[in-house]
């Protein structure tokens, strides 16, 4: 299908291992390279969802620390974590914020708490529900560290299909961002409810969203609201 799917800690039951890549590395044209890594939740198996028996999943905590070492390696100038954990268990994304501090954005499902070590924006609570875009622009200083991130909250179609041709309605809307000068991360929630009406079995469901095309990430998450995250990298000058 085409759809980079994106988890640090999603393993092949059969070997222990990963069974996707871990993280996308994107390296801009003014130089910049940006690291996102997917992270799922292992609460999600004790909520009741429903996973293929080939994948199970590891501890967020360890395999996201291997994976923000490794873009780290590779240049990364800012790390940034796409993570499904808190709507299930804030208690949960909270340990997991605190336990990376390399990490320069977190983008979550839902947290009572912030810490100084991120930027940590929530799409799930404040996007409205598969009709707006969480829009995120990294400031960097003069060695391309992150020095600070802002959000905006973008609203889209008021009415969306069931069944969008997904690549090209992303591409209208986030024209206008490519033509920008600062990296944009963009966290879309929720998409459409009709991800709802697809198999939930972990295999199956992430061929079932095969329309959906990303530039860096996409990260399942099933059966409450957050139905998928996408983030995209704004590969302007």
């Amino acid at each position: 299908s085409g759809v980079p799917v994106v988890s640090a800690n999603i393993l092949r039951r059969s070997s222990n291992r990963r069974a996707y890549h871990p993280y996308v590395l994107v390296r801009l044209p003014n130089g910049l390279v940006i690291g996102i890594i997917g992270s799922n939740s292992e609460t999600e198996l004790t909520a009741g969802h429903v996973f293929s028996d080939d994948f199970i999943i590891g501890n967020p905590i360890g395999y996201v620390s291997e994976a923000v070492g490794e873009v780290k390696v590779l240049g990364a100038n800012a790390v940034i974590v796409l993570d499904n954990s808190g709507k299930l268990d804030p208690d949960v994304q909270a340990e997991f914020i605190k336990s990376h501090p390399f990490v320069d954005v977190h983008i979550v499902n839902h947290i009572d708490s912030f810490y100084g070590n991120a930027s940590i924006f929530t799409c799930g609570e404040q996007c409205t529900y598969g009709r707006s875009i969480l829009r995120i622009d990294l400031a960097f200083a003069a060695n391309l560290s992150v020095v600070g991130a802002r959000s905006e909250i973008i609203p889209v179609s008021p009415t969306i299909p069931d069944e969008p041709d997904v690549q090209l309605y992303l591409q209208q809307k986030l024209e206008e961002f490519h033509n920008a000068t600062d990296a944009i991360v963009v966290a879309e929630s929720d998409f459409t409810s009709s991800f709802m009406e697809y198999p939930t079995d972990f295999k199956n469901f992430s061929h079932s969203t095969g329309d959906i095309v990303a530039d860096a990430f996409m990260n399942t998450a099933r059966n409450y609201n957050i139905v998928a995250d996408i983030g995209l990298v704004n590969k302007g000058s």
